[in-house]
């Protein structure tokens, strides 16, 4: 199941620098947000609201960076993608990282394992690997079937001279419960609820149009 609640894992974990492992230190995540919203009160409220639409706008804090959560960053690293047309399943298998992280921070690294998305690419029928396809054909291939890790089917860059079979020794590293789009299929969701998404479930998958200012693209923020 890869839909944790944010908060019940903030008000569990702390990470130790030293040794990334996990300890329980309430006093220090007990601290109140800028809203004047303390965890544990964001905590009652994940129980109260059962998804993005109950969740009432007055309680997203004004900030909210899960690259630094109490000194621990839950997204992992940036993937490159290379020459292969696979944006749409590497920010999936990022954001499916992320998920992890959070639901299963208590078991410390063992959560931060990366999944592999050249099985993905190469097993999932709905989409056409390097050539491109859509996230949620990924979702789908991870309800029906399973995700493995970096480690067993690592990234090539490419599908050609590749098939699925290659990795069917790879363990069953995670399985997605439920794949949807926010706010529902061909209705664009508002900012606030991409906001409490990312606080109620983790990083979701996203999409832009790149025109050709992109492809000289450096720093900042294109508009």
């Amino acid at each position: 199941h890869l839909t944790p609640q944010v908060w019940h894992s903030l008000l569990k974990i702390s990470i130790d620098s030293s040794k990334r492992g996990v300890k329980v230190v309430k006093n220090r995540l007990e601290r109140r947000l800028k809203t004047g919203i303390t965890l544990s009160e964001l905590l009652k409220c994940g129980k109260k609201y059962k998804d993005v639409d109950e969740f009432p706008d007055g309680m997203l804090p004004k900030e909210f960076d899960l690259r630094n959560i109490a000194g621990y960053d839950f997204t992992g690293p940036l993937r490159d993608q290379s020459e292969c047309g696979s944006c749409f399943t590497m920010a999936y298998v990022q954001a499916i990282e992320s998920r992890l992280r959070l639901k299963y921070a208590h078991e410390g690294e063992k959560a931060a394992q990366q999944v592999s998305p050249q099985q993905v690419l190469m097993c999932n029928y709905m989409a056409e690997g390097c050539e491109g396809g859509l996230a949620i054909f990924d979702g789908y291939l991870a309800e029906n079937g399973h995700l493995t890790t970096e480690e067993c089917a690592p990234y090539k860059a490419r599908t050609k001279n590749d098939h699925c079979g290659n990795y069917k020794s790879c363990p069953a590293y995670a399985k997605v419960k439920k794949s949807y789009y926010l706010n529902g299929y061909n209705f664009n969701p508002s900012v606030e609820q991409i906001k409490k998404e990312l606080m109620m479930y983790g990083p979701l998958v996203t999409e832009f149009n790149a025109g050709d200012d992109f492809s000289v693209y450096k720093s900042g923020i294109l508009v």
